[in-house]
């Protein structure tokens, strides 16, 4: 049982776990209460589907990703544990904490909003057993230099989802899951547990932006960093040509990259600098000036990629530059700010703090920034 606990507890604490519970509950009487009052509302099982694999998948690899730089899971390697012990508690630490983080609200739902309830439950289970066992196969993959494994993994995934959302043929669905959830347990069969361990310290050394800023350091080495903003500049550009013909929608565009909060909360999610400023309080200020030159250098990138957006659906005027300009400065004034008087403490994984509810502060005042013009013209 022991063994079964070697990760669990770096996600989660007893603590956390009586409080989610308690959310759980409150939420399953929520919506049995909105069930009894509307008995008409059905929701579709495709969607559900959808919604299961994508958020299954998507959050359990960044939990990995930003997991598996940690100095820890390389202490946890070190013990004399088999193999199949070490991945037999990671995967139950990833699927333990996504089940009672997320899908547990996604259960209840399928529970008292679908027709097959059961069936969508199993479903739902298999898909997050899949989710945890081929995130963690693209992560070895990807540390032991196995891109094209790691592309089959990604494929795998997609192919599912169009299969859950097209066919309604429970035994071939049931057979393609349990089949994928046996494929994927031999995959894992193949690595090591050292592969777990994600180290990039010697291309960091050798990278240009790593040695001028350790923020820009921090940026290439969190690949779900990385992947969060590449994200980000995806949905503006889906956004910008969605919006294209609504001028207030497309200022919308502007708020996006304010919610990157693995970019604005780079102090906060790193303890080891928080203790490093402790024991050199003096640094405090130079440690703020290689940040705000990070989060000004982001921002610039991110508004001057928004101007461009602008030129490209025909919506560019004077304004649009000037308010690039303005929200750089705003926007790396604010991150600096909430990062010194508001710091995000008491967290167990990355996770914690890019969803800390502090994250949503940036994109309301951008917001309101963008938007006052409109509001006092009406």
């Amino acid at each position: 049982m022991v063994k079964i606990k070697l990760f669990l507890y770096d996600f989660v604490t007893n603590r956390k776990i009586i409080k989610q519970v308690a959310v759980i509950i409150l939420f399953l009487a929520a919506s049995m209460y909105y069930r009894s009052a509307n008995p008409g509302v059905m929701l579709g099982g495709a969607a559900m589907y959808g919604i299961g694999l994508s958020m299954a998948f998507l959050t359990t690899l960044y939990s990995i990703l930003s997991y598996s730089t940690k100095d820890r899971i390389k202490a946890y390697l070190m013990l004399p544990c088999k193999k199949s012990d070490v991945f037999f508690a990671f995967i139950f630490a990833q699927l333990f904490t996504l089940i009672l983080k997320r899908m547990s609200f996604v259960i209840i739902v399928a529970l008292l909003f679908t027709q097959n309830p059961v069936i969508m439950i199993v479903y739902l289970v298999l898909s997050a057993l899949i989710a945890a066992v081929l995130d963690t196969v693209i992560v070895m993959s990807m540390n032991k230099k196995r891109p094209f494994l790691a592309v089959i993994c990604v494929a795998t995934i997609f192919a599912l989802y169009i299969l859950l959302i097209r066919s309604q043929n429970h035994i071939l669905n049931l057979s393609v899951l349990i089949g994928v959830a046996l494929i994927s347990v031999v995959l894992i069969s193949r690595f090591e547990p050292t592969h777990l361990a994600i180290n990039r310290e010697g291309k960091m050394r050798s990278n240009p932006f790593g040695r001028s800023n350790y923020f820009f350091t921090v940026l290439l080495r969190e690949k779900a960093a990385l992947i969060n903003t590449v994200f980000m500049f995806g949905f503006a550009i889906a956004l910008a040509f969605m919006a294209k013909d609504q001028s207030l929608l497309m200022n919308v565009v502007w708020c996006i990259f304010a919610l990157n909060t693995p970019i604005s909360t780079m102090f906060s999610g790193d303890k080891a600098l928080l203790r490093h400023e402790k024991m050199l309080p003096r640094q405090s200020r130079l440690m703020n000036g290689v940040y705000g030159f990070f989060l000004a250098a982001y921002y610039a990138v991110a508004n001057t990629f928004t101007v461009v957006l602008f030129i490209v659906v025909k919506r560019f005027d004077v304004y649009v530059p000037l308010t690039a300009i303005a929200l750089v400065v705003l926007e790396t004034a604010i991150v600096l700010l909430l990062e010194r008087k508001l710091p995000i403490r008491n967290w167990q994984t990355k996770q914690e703090v890019w969803r800390n509810p502090r994250k949503y502060i940036l994109p309301i005042i951008v917001f309101l920034v963008i938007f006052l013009p409109y509001i006092i013209g009406t």
